[in-house]
């Protein structure tokens, strides 16, 4: 099993042996996880890295983990226009939806020797980096009051608030994805894209939803009737006939019995909340499992791996 995503897919802030991958393999010997994961990575970025170095081993399936924030990290481009705060401070590529089909804008400062413009003349930087990302365009594109200092803490400020409360800017009246927004649909189409690659490479794709602490948090769970923040996202990929795992009923049933606080360590899975993911993964593999322990027929996994895996040197199929 090869897995890609963010930071919940990688396991942050837990040791090695915490994560939900070496508590699979602890589970289910028969499984061996290699862990892709980078944190604040998007789906757009899990999927170039798919490209880069996983496909090459040939894994039998291709896990590709999606956390709740992520949503708006597919339509940013410099991480400080989505989080402002945030220590990652540099560009990334993404796709946007040219007549319905996703188009590669690259990275804008691909080295580190690209990142000097920024002493010279930070505006334009910011101008021509931003020129593709959906929050800028929208909240930090400059207006004609912004010489004024105090219109632009206001701006900061209100961008922090909409932050803190939940990215209103991805949802819509009942605290839901808004299945309107570009990024929704941009989301969307990186999963089919995604798993209908893994599938031509000859593995098996799942698509795991991690949910995070702001799915557990007590007023927005009453105000949607005790679902997740990704439930559309959830339903439209299991209607491309992708197949899901949804941790957030094994998580709920595990805060119905404990604090929220014993499931995250941080703002990240606690060895607890890590095993709730691995107990629900092997749960669900349980029946594939068995079905190729006894040797079933007609498996389209070992039909379509006809060849040996190729060798980490060597470069992707």
């Amino acid at each position: 099993m090869a897995a890609f995503g963010d930071s919940f897919v990688h396991g942050d802030e837990s040791p090695f042996e915490d994560t939900w991958g070496q508590q699979l393999e602890a589970i289910e010997p028969r499984i061996e996880v290699m862990n892709f994961g980078v944190g604040s990575y998007g789906l757009d970025q899990a999927w170039l890295r798919y490209q880069a170095m996983g496909r090459r081993y040939r894994p039998r399936v291709v896990v590709i983990g999606f956390m709740t924030d992520d949503l708006g990290r597919a339509v940013n481009r410099f991480r400080p226009f989505h989080t402002p705060r945030s220590l990652v401070v540099m560009t990334k590529p993404r796709f946007v939806l040219d007549g319905g089909a996703l188009r590669l804008v690259p990275n804008p400062l691909p080295t580190r020797a690209d990142y000097a413009p920024f002493l010279q003349d930070e505006t334009a930087t910011l101008r021509r980096i931003g020129a593709d990302d959906f929050e800028r365009q929208l909240r930090f594109e400059p207006v004609f009051f912004d010489f004024l200092r105090s219109v632009r803490i206001v701006r900061l400020a209100w961008h922090g608030f909409e932050t803190r409360s939940g990215r209103a800017l991805f949802l819509d009246g009942s605290g839901f994805y808004d299945v309107r927004a570009e990024a929704f649909a941009v989301n969307r189409a990186l999963l089919e894209a995604f798993a209908a690659e893994v599938r031509r490479d000859g593995s098996e794709p799942l698509v795991v939803f991690f949910p995070g602490q702001q799915d557990f948090d007590a007023a927005g769970l009453q105000r949607r009737n005790g679902r997740p923040i990704y439930e559309p996202l959830r339903v439209a990929v299991e209607a491309l006939g992708i197949p899901v795992l949804d941790c957030f009923p094994a998580l709920r049933e595990a805060v119905q019995e404990q604090s929220p606080d014993k499931l995250f360590r941080v703002s990240h899975y606690s060895a607890m909340g890590h095993c709730n993911v691995a107990r629900a993964l092997e749960t669900r593999l349980f029946s594939w499992l068995a079905d190729v322990a006894r040797g079933a027929q007609g498996d389209p996994v070992d039909q379509a791996r006809g060849q040996k895996p190729h060798e980490a040197s060597q470069a992707p199929p």
